[in-house]
């Protein structure tokens, strides 16, 4: 193997290459050759080349140079370029900078530098370095994005009736040109257009869409085909244009308008004279359903329609006949009378709305309410003439002094009866004095339950019972009750006492 040392092509090298051996067979010689440019000191001995296998034996190693001083200073700069002679700053190309290496013994790389590469039509620049950008024989055709005029149609057309020219665009590769955008060819002559479509000079001469002669007159009717020659509607008049392309406005022709009574004639054309519209009431001579009376009440209880004639012109309605109005209510009769929905309600006859209810009391006046006495529920009949029986009334009764209520009631229970501790006192004591005085409450005894209780001695009131002690204890306020206890219920308590408290 041979070493040597290069440098940028453009610089004075200062190195030279001493060979060493070589190889004429198919043995490898090895060996280096130490490249030193510089007079003064001795040189290394350079190494001794190697014998080639199955080939010559490889040449004796030369003897070093005299050395000598360096060739650059360390850190130094120059301009480099190892392209093709010629093409340095040309196109994209450019020089770079070698700098000196750390023993000054040359110069390193070339860095920066750039060199030709083949011609790319998408740019604009000179990429080949041989002074023309995107040349032909690159494959270029246009610079991309570049547009021209361009048209593809028949010579003699262009700018003729609607043909115009239009755009190609450079392609992106810069070898070919785009479609024509934009151009308008020669297509086939029609009258559905003004202009001259087939480019030839002559505009809408024959073709598609030619309907009529220019000039021509025809008859026209723009209604309802179903509607002409009836009542008003006529047909009219019209004329080509001249394009040949259509017909004008049809002129006097007479359509079919809003149908109305205020005139006697088939305004809409429809075969019907005066049928609806403006100032119509009905279909004339037409037999139609009639109501005069209040609105909501048509079909109600014994109210309903009747009929009635149009006449000739449809304006006018004549008497509505055998229509039922509404009457007075009345419960004579067994119907709605007066059409409001509900029948019997009042009038003639009328006690009560039937099938409703009231109370009801039979009893003497001022005893409802008092004693054991209370009122009941009456109802309607179907009718409203007249209450049905009065259920669930309670009225006086004889007074007994079996039980405590008011059975006559006059205000007063067992008015005349003995007082006794069942029926008198003991209700008092059990609602009044109860919260102490029952099941073995205070004192330990129970007034509220027991005749017995209420024979023993008090405690709080000597030589008295504790039935009798309880009248003192309620009256100096020591055992108020709750409630209180009333004035006629201390009454009664008294009034037992000065009995001999019978049980």
């Amino acid at each position: 193997m041979i070493k040597k040392t290069f440098f940028s092509a453009s610089l004075l090298f200062a190195a030279f290459v001493l060979p060493i051996g070589c190889d004429d067979g198919q043995g490898t010689s090895t060996g280096e050759t130490t490249t030193t440019s510089a007079t003064g000191g001795s040189g290394g001995t350079g190494a001794t080349g190697g014998g080639g296998t199955g080939g010559s034996t490889g040449g004796t190693a030369g003897t070093g140079g005299t050395g000598g001083t360096p060739v650059c200073e360390q850190g130094s700069q120059q301009s480099c370029y190892e392209g093709p002679a010629g093409t340095a700053e040309i196109g994209i190309c450019k020089s770079g900078v070698a700098t000196c290496l750390e023993d000054g013994s040359g110069y390193g790389p070339c860095e920066g530098q750039v060199l030709p590469a083949e011609e790319n039509c998408t740019t604009l620049e000179d990429d080949d370095c041989d002074g023309v950008a995107n040349e032909g024989d690159a494959g270029c055709v246009c610079n991309p994005g570049d547009q021209t005029d361009c048209y593809e149609g028949p010579d003699g057309t262009v700018g003729v009736g609607l043909c115009v020219g239009g755009k190609s665009t450079c392609a992106a590769d810069g070898k070919s040109w785009g479609a024509c955008e934009g151009q308008v060819l020669p297509a086939d002559e029609t009258c559905l257009t003004a202009g001259d479509d087939d480019c030839d000079g002559e505009p809408n001469e024959g073709g598609a869409g030619c309907t009529c002669v220019p000039g021509s007159m025809s008859t026209c009717y723009s209604g309802p085909p179903a509607t002409l020659g009836k009542g008003l509607c006529t047909s009219g008049m019209q004329m080509c244009n001249d394009q040949g392309t259509g017909f004008g406005p049809c002129m006097g022709e007479i359509l079919p308008e809003a149908e109305t009574c205020l005139t006697a004639v088939d305004d809409d054309c429809d075969g019907q004279v005066n049928e609806s519209g403006m100032g119509c009431v009905c279909s004339p001579n037409a037999t139609v359903n009639c109501y005069t009376g209040p609105q909501g009440t048509q079909g109600v209880g014994i109210c309903k329609a009747g009929t009635a004639l149009c006449n000739d012109q449809g304006t006018q309605l004549g008497t509505c006949m055998n229509q039922v109005l509404p009457g007075v209510e009345t419960c004579n009769t067994t119907v709605d009378d007066d059409c409001d929905g509900q029948v019997n309600e009042s009038g003639a006859g009328c006690v009560c709305l039937p099938n409703s209810t009231a109370a009801c009391y039979s009893g003497p006046m001022g005893t409802s309410g008092v004693g054991i006495c209370k009122s009941g529920i009456q109802t309607c009949n179907a009718q409203g003439t007249a209450y049905g029986a009065c259920i669930g009334e309670v009225l006086p009764a004889t007074e007994t002094c079996a039980s405590p209520g008011d059975e006559n009631c006059n205000g007063q229970s067992n008015e005349g009866c003995p007082v006794t501790y069942t029926n008198d006192v003991k209700p008092i004591f059990a609602a009044k004095c109860g919260g102490c005085h029952t099941g073995g409450g205070s004192g330990g005894h129970n007034i509220g339950l027991n005749y017995a209780d209420t024979q023993l001695a008090s405690y709080y009131c000597p030589g008295l019972t504790k039935g009798q002690c309880a009248l003192v204890r309620i009256q100096n306020g020591s055992m108020p009750g709750s409630p209180p206890v009333t004035v006629a219920e201390q009454a009664i308590i008294q009034a037992w006492i000065n009995a001999g408290m019978p049980q």
